[in-house]
């Protein structure tokens, strides 16, 4: 009959339609579900971005000579805990005996009677960050930095190949008496009952 072959052709285009909005429908609200999902992924990334370079600029800052603005090449660590570049504690103490100053820490002005130990944890470190260009300030390189390194352990070298008995040794003997170290800076050993170097650790043996 042309009347039913009108409502089927008419049922068929019906189901044709909604079949094309479903679709239509599906196409163009998936796209935008994955575009906020992935909005939201790009966010988190860059807000962990964020901290992360806070978090590296605080290390820096941690490894970083409070009078030189340099990193710690050489580092030695005073009684008070305080940490400078061997270097800058020589120029605050004066760069000969005769110049010495009072020996006191640049930050908390503590009286310093012992000879500072070199801090190797905090060496290491900077080692970390300066071969690593990506960890640097912008527009620092490693090259730089190395030579920095250089000059700062030519200084230790040469003083450590001091012989003098008065003036040679690490820190051009300020912290000897009589021709040799304050045996406070000795560090006893109470398991094995001895007293050792604070520098190197080793067995120092007692007259």
């Amino acid at each position: 009959m042309p009347g039913e072959d009108r409502l089927h052709a008419n049922d068929g285009a019906s189901r044709k339609r909604r079949k094309m909005d479903r679709d239509h429908h599906s196409a163009t609200n998936t796209p935008a579900d994955a575009i906020v999902l992935s909005s939201d992924a790009h966010c988190e990334h860059e807000k962990s971005l964020r901290t992360l370079q806070t978090d590296l600029e605080a290390m820096r800052q941690l490894i970083t000579c409070k009078i030189c603005l340099k990193f710690l090449y050489e580092p030695y660590a005073l009684t008070c805990g305080h940490t400078y570049c061997y270097s800058c504690i020589m120029n605050w103490m004066g760069k000969d005996q005769a110049q010495q100053k009072k020996k006191t820490c640049p930050d908390c002005r503590t009286i310093i009677r012992e000879q500072p130990a070199p801090s190797y944890l905090i060496k290491e470190m900077v080692l970390i960050f300066s071969n690593r260009v990506e960890l640097l300030p912008d527009g620092e390189t490693s090259e730089e930095h190395h030579a920095m390194a250089r000059e700062e352990a030519e200084i230790v070298a040469k003083d450590k190949a001091d012989t003098d008995e008065e003036t040679g040794g690490l820190f051009q003997g300020r912290f000897k008496r009589g021709g040799r170290l304050n045996p406070v800076l000795a560090i006893r050993d109470v398991s094995d009952n001895v007293f050792r170097c604070p520098n190197c650790a080793f067995e120092i043996q007692r007259n």
